[in-house]
Parts: structure tokens; C-alpha cells; sequence
């Protein structure tokens, strides 16, 4: 089984159509210090240990720092440590113009792939192997975290991007994200608001949702690369014509085939089920015009979803592209039992696709459960913490 994935689903368009209501791109003018963090990181721990059990005993490991395009801190990493290695982790905001939780999940830390990006940034030669550089870790919005090793990565403004391995342009200012300043404050500065200060008032969940993922790092399992099979004939075939790229998008899409071919659509979960998941992610991948690369134009995501249903004979699902991303959109999805496909940028520069299928409100900000595209967890994001979204649902006529 293939399990390769460049951080990709270009939605940059949507740039331009979404900027009201962000916090200030730069200055952070109410930073966080890192006991100050520490507190917050320990509130959320005990706010969350009902959902997650094993976070109760869990040890918090040191602070790992984050900078943003500009150079000043954006974010707090706490891993959660047990006996048996990790259980979890949390990104806690720099600024308190962002809430303060901002993601987190139940697999290992970003700063775990550390080691691994080192190693690809001197395949790609931007240092020796023996270079003694430091990682300097960068996060710029959800699900952005990446590493730099040397003066070569700065100048160029690239980045190997944690949980996938792939290159990535580092923005050239920071973006303004969707937060809301005054709520986050709020959140930081009143004990009663703040991590904490009440568990979760209402959630909701979408079982039944594959969490399929890839990651481009080096797996015995992965593709070759230069298959020659063209669709439909690849389908779930360890080559194909795509070579070692697929895309967050496609798999997202093929997540939401994956769920309705359990719940009602059976035609929608072909083949047997080790091969189902790269079945659809092929499928996705041709109706979304996903080029070799994993890269899909945004646009094109409606369309793949929609073809994807039409192609196994359920043409009468209902696609829709929502480009004002409300909280109450959120919601009324997941209590509809609707999983749906949320495409986000961090920037103009890198954007990531991934697919909805819960959600809490514990009282200090509105957190989305995902499943990520990068492994098999459920991870938690901060609503609003992105430059621009589009939410892509699905249901039966």
C-alpha cells in the first residue's frame, strides 16, 4: 500500500476572499512567555484527560519553540510523555491574540520528525551530513509546523514540513489568521474563560470515518515512483501513473467515499478493504485532476468528490463548496453525521486539505476533531486558525 502524500491542495485563491475578522499579521503585541504557556499547556492537559485518558498521568516534556515567517514566536509545543512513550501533544499560542490552545493530538509531537527532516535537508544539500546546524521549527497557521537546518534554508526561504517530509516555501510575512483577537484575550486573561475554567459545554462526533493518511518519508512500503499505469486500470495498484505523489485533497475525498460506503452506499467501498483506501485516493486523484505532484486546484475538489459518487452510481449525492467557513457550518455537519472535507491555507504559499468529523466546545474556544491525512489520530484544531478555509460537503439527495 502506497503511503505517500506532498502537502498540497493549492486553495491560495481563496485568499483574497476571506481576510476579515484575522488577528494583526505581525507584532505580537501580547506575548506569551513560555511559563505562561506551561500553565496553559498544564489547564488544557487537565481540561482534555477525559477525552483522553492517558493524558492524565502524562508527563509534559520540555518547551519546544516555534517562529513564524518573521522571526518572532508563534507557538509553544508540549509533547505528553507516559511509560510507554508518547500519548500526545499540544501547540499552545505565542500570542494572546490567538486562543490559547491551537492543535493538538494523540500521536507523537511535530519536533519528532526532527531527525528525519535532518536527514532530508542534507539529501536535498542544503547542509553536510555531518553539518552541527540547529533546527530552528516554524509555524505559521494549522498544521503548518516545519524545520529549518542552516543559512542556505533561511536565505532560500524553504522548509521540510514535519509530518510529511516535503519541501515547502516559507511565507515571506506572517499571515494573518481567522482568530478572534478579542475572544482569544478573553481566553488568555479571565481564569473562569480561560483552559480550565470549564469542560467541554457540547461536542459531537462522526464515527465510522476511515482515517487514511500518507506521508512522504522514506517507507519500505512506498511507491517506486514512474509507474506507467494509467486510471482506472491503477487502481489500487502499489504503482501507478502518479508516481509517489497523491494528495491531501484526494485523500480527504476518498474518506468521505470510505464512510458512506459503510453507511448505506456499499458500492461506494470496492475491492477488498486493504485495498480500498487506494481504490478511492486513485479515484479522487483522477476526478480531481490532481497532477503528479499531489497538487489540486481547489475548484477541482467539488468536482473530484462529486464524479467519484457518479462513478460507482450514486450521481444524486449533493456537492457544495462552502466559502464562508462559520462555526454553525462546522456543527450542522458533524450533527448530521456528515463528514466533510475542510481545505485551508496557512498562507499563500502552503495549504492542506483534511476531513471534518467532530467537534468540542469546551467554553475557551471551538476546537474541530480531524483526521489529518498524515496518520491514523484524531487531532484537535483551534476553529478560525488558518488565513482562509473552504468546507466541502457531501450528503444524499
Amino acid at each position: 500500500m502506497r503511503k505517500v502524500l506532498l502537502l498540497v491542495s493549492a486553495v491560495a485563491m481563496l485568499a483574497g476572499m476571506l481576510m476579515a475578522g484575522g488577528a494583526s499579521a505581525s507584532g505580537f503585541p501580547a506575548a506569551v512567555g513560555e511559563s505562561e504557556a506551561l500553565a496553559a499547556a498544564m489547564q488544557c492537559q487537565s481540561a482534555l484527560s477525559g477525552k483522553y485518558p492517558a493524558w492524565d498521568k502524562a508527563q509534559l516534556d520540555p518547551t519546544v519553540v516555534y517562529r513564524g515567517a518573521d522571526g518572532r514566536n508563534t507557538a509553544y509545543e508540549f509533547a505528553l510523555n507516559s511509560d510507554t512513550g508518547f500519548v500526545g501533544f499540544m501547540l499552545i499560542s505565542a500570542t494572546k491574540d490567538w486562543m490559547p490552545l491551537l492543535e493538538c493530538g494523540t500521536g507523537a509531537p511535530p519536533s519528532a520528525r526532527v531527525g528525519e527532516a535532518r536527514d532530508i535537508c542534507a539529501r536535498e544539500g542544503y547542509i553536510t551530513a555531518s553539518s552541527v546546524a540547529q533546527p530552528v521549527l516554524l509555524y505559521w497557521g494549522g498544521l503548518s509546523y516545519s524545520v529549518q537546518f542552516g543559512e542556505k534554508m533561511t536565505s532560500d526561504r524553504v522548509a521540510v514540513h514535519l509530518p510529511t517530509g516535503a519541501l515547502v516555501e516559507v511565507p515571506s510575512e506572517q499571515p494573518a489568521l481567522q482568530m478572534d483577537a478579542t475572544a482569544s484575550r478573553v481566553a488568555w486573561d479571565a481564569p473562569e474563560s480561560g483552559p480550565g475554567g470549564n469542560a467541554v459545554l457540547s461536542s459531537g462526533y462522526v464515527y465510522g470515518v476511515p482515517a487514511w493518511y500518507q506521508t512522504s518519508y522514506p517507507d519500505p512500503n512506498c511507491d517506486p515512483g514512474g509507474g506507467f499505469t494509467m486510471w482506472p486500470y491503477c487502481e489500487g495498484m502499489i504503482q501507478d501513473s502518479w508516481g509517489n505523489w497523491d494528495g491531501c485533497s484526494t485523500i480527504a475525498g476518498a474518506m468521505i467515499h470510505g464512510f458512506w460506503g459503510t453507511h448505506g452506499y456499499p458500492g461506494l467501498y470496492p475491492g477488498p478493504p486493504t485495498w480500498t483506501d487506494e481504490i478511492l485516493i486513485d479515484d479522487n486523484h483522477h476526478f480531481m485532476g490532481t497532477n503528479n505532484d499531489g497538487i489540486t486546484m481547489p475548484w477541482n475538489i467539488l468536482d473530484g468528490v462529486k464524479n467519484t459518487f457518479g462513478y460507482y452510481g450514486y450521481g444524486y449525492f449533493i456537492v457544495e463548496d462552502d466559502y464562508f467557513v462559520s462555526w454553525d457550518d462546522i456543527k450542522n455537519q458533524v450533527n448530521a453525521q456528515r463528514p466533510s472535507i475542510l481545505s485551508m491555507t496557512g498562507s499563500p504559499w502552503g495549504s492542506h486539505s483534511v476531513t471534518v468529523v467532530g467537534y468540542d466546545e469546551p467554553g475557551w474556544g471551538n476546537l474541530i476533531i480531524l483526521h489529518n491525512t498524515y496518520d491514523t489520530s484524531d487531532q484537535l484544531l483551534t476553529y478560525g486558525n488558518w488565513a482562509t478555509a473552504m468546507l466541502t460537503t457531501a450528503r444524499p439527495y
